[in-house]
C-alpha cells in the first residue's frame, strides 16, 4: 500500500460522512460532498494520530527542561560595560514569593544579576 492510499474502512466512512453531508447541505454535488467528507476525515485521523504520539512521548516530553534553573535565561552581556560573560545571578530569597513567582523564578524567567567589571546590577526577565 502506497503512502496515500485508502482502506476500505476510510471509504465507508466518507460514504456516511457524505450521506450526512447530504441532508445538511442540499445544495452541493455528490463530488463535492465527498471532497468535504474526505478532508474532514483526514482532519480527524492527523488529529489522532498526532494525539497518539503525543501521548507515546508524554514521558520524555520535558527531558530538555533539565538545565533550566534560577538564571538560565539571564543575559551574557552587561548592559553598562558591554564585558561578556561577566553576570553572575545574585540569588533572591524565595520565601516571600507567591507560587507563580518561585515557578518563574525557578524556571529562570526573571532575575537579578551583577556586573563583575562595572558592577552594574541588573534586573532581567523574560
Amino acid at each position: 500500500m502506497s503512502e496515500h492510499s485508502i482502506d476500505s474502512n476510510t471509504i465507508k466512512a466518507i460514504k456516511r460522512e457524505a450521506k450526512s453531508l447530504k441532508r445538511k447541505r442540499p445544495d452541493l454535488t455528490y463530488c463535492q460532498r465527498l471532497d468535504i467528507a474526505a478532508q474532514k476525515i483526514a482532519a480527524v485521523r492527523n488529529f489522532h494520530e498526532a494525539s497518539v504520539r503525543s501521548e507515546k512521548n508524554q514521558d520524555t516530553k520535558f527531558e530538555f527542561l533539565g538545565d533550566v534553573g534560577p538564571g538560565h535565561h539571564a543575559p551574557r552581556i552587561c548592559p553598562k560595560c558591554g564585558a561578556i560573560d561577566s553576570l553572575e545571578l545574585i540569588e533572591e530569597d524565595t520565601e516571600q514569593m507567591t507560587d507563580g513567582q518561585l515557578a518563574d523564578y525557578e524556571a529562570g524567567l526573571y532575575g537579578v544579576s551583577v556586573c563583575h567589571v562595572c558592577n552594574y546590577e541588573v534586573d532581567w526577565e523574560i
